[in-house]
């Protein structure tokens, strides 16, 4: 059975962060969104899929690749901008086979797809949808009328059939259409407390409620109230503070001091020193208010950042050159200043944001802090 998987959403409602990317790259739960169906597929043992992208099709394609890593077959296929999943499939029908599946990729639900797919086997009609607690989940199943179950039992009964959908029911289940920032949030904190259970998150965890990812660099000390989702790559300061209920995405630095509470950090953020964020979504120096739906755009770099990581791997690598040098000038051997560099490797000075100038490279000594606090509304810092 083949399986049509569309990318192609477009929707306003969740810029800021589309601003970018499309909605099925937007990082939820450190990987792309489209990745958390996609291995739903694989769990069901789905292995050719025809992927249905428009805006970013190239940015899905490096993405998700050939999907040998799932041990699938894709084939991408460009439609314009919205087309409807009708449209797409009739065009390509020769392709797809008298039964075919048919998914959205743009949202999030737990893994319902191999229990659809045999739930449906007994149902004598045309198409077949998937509902969470009666709201459409983006699955359907679409077969000819020679594919209908045997247990249709005669002619007359398939004679009788209507094209409208029947539906099959998962109540424990749980469905985000992520149809707007708050609601991008609060899923997004919903996987970190566990109740998208049977998604994969990277990672491995490392105490009851505190899961980390590959090459994390933080310490026990920060984490003060649970659950705490960690992606790769982040450098957590020793001095900073995650209180409960806290997503830091891929390759995120979070400086001296600084607090986040209820919040979700996007890849590629600089928190600063000091700044305290509060039931936010931060994407490199954009920061949303999910209560009120605002967008602050924050020039400081000092407090927020994007992250360069061209730059970042740049500096990192030029910082271990220097190192080694300094190694040989001491009489060491090779071994040794394998063993300097990397028990040296730390956050502190390995990365660089987007937005900094050479006067900004100064801060790298260590600063004089503040005395007072100052908030600005979800955001405050102390000055």
């Amino acid at each position: 059975m083949k399986a049509l998987l569309f990318a192609n959403r477009t929707d306003s409602a969740l810029a800021p962060l589309t601003d970018t990317s499309c909605v099925a790259l937007l990082s939820v739960a450190c990987k792309p969104l489209i990745v958390h169906t996609v291995e739903s597929l694989a769990m069901a043992k789905l292995t050719d899929l025809i992927v249905v992208v428009s805006s970013d099709a190239e940015a899905v394609e490096i993405a998700l690749g050939d999907g040998t890593r799932w041990g699938m077959r894709f084939e991408y296929l460009r439609t314009a901008a919205g087309e409807s999943e009708e449209r797409t499939a009739e065009g390509i029908r020769d392709r797809l086979g008298d039964e075919y599946l048919v998914v959205r990729g743009e949202v999030l639900r737990t893994p319902i797809i191999a229990d659809f797919l045999e739930r449906s086997r007994s149902i004598g009609a045309r198409s077949v949808v998937a509902t969470i607690g009666g709201v459409e989940a983006g699955i359907r199943l679409v077969r000819s009328e020679e594919r209908l179950p045997e247990s249709v039992a005669s002619r007359q009964d398939r004679a009788g059939l209507t094209n409208q959908d029947e539906r099959i029911d998962f109540p424990g289940a749980r469905l985000s259409s992520l149809q707007s920032l708050a609601a991008f949030h609060r899923a997004s904190l919903d996987i970190v407390r566990g109740d998208f259970p049977g998604l994969i998150i990277p990672g491995r965890d490392v105490a009851p409620k505190v899961r980390v990812g590959r090459h994390a660099k933080f310490t026990a000390k920060a984490i003060k109230e649970v659950p705490v989702l960690i992606g790769s790559r982040c450098r957590i300061s020793s001095t900073a503070e995650l209180c409960g209920e806290v997503l830091v995405s891929n390759d995120v630095v979070v400086d001296r001091r600084a607090v986040i509470r209820s919040s979700v950090i996007m890849p590629n953020t600089y928190i600063g020193q000091l700044v305290e964020v509060t039931n936010a979504i931060v994407a490199g120096d954009r920061l949303i208010h999910v209560d009120t739906g605002t967008v602050a755009t924050v020039v400081d770099s000092f407090l927020l950042a994007r992250i360069s990581v061209a730059n970042r791997s740049f500096v990192r690598d030029l910082k271990w050159i220097v190192r080694a040098f300094a190694a040989l000038a001491q009489g060491l051997t090779w071994r040794s200043i394998k063993a300097l560099v990397i028990s040296k490797s730390s956050y502190d000075g390995a990365w660089t944001t987007s937005s900094e100038s050479a006067k900004d490279s100064r801060r790298r000594t260590e600063p004089e802090f503040p005395k007072q606090s100052t908030r600005i509304g979800s955001i405050g810092t102390e000055a």
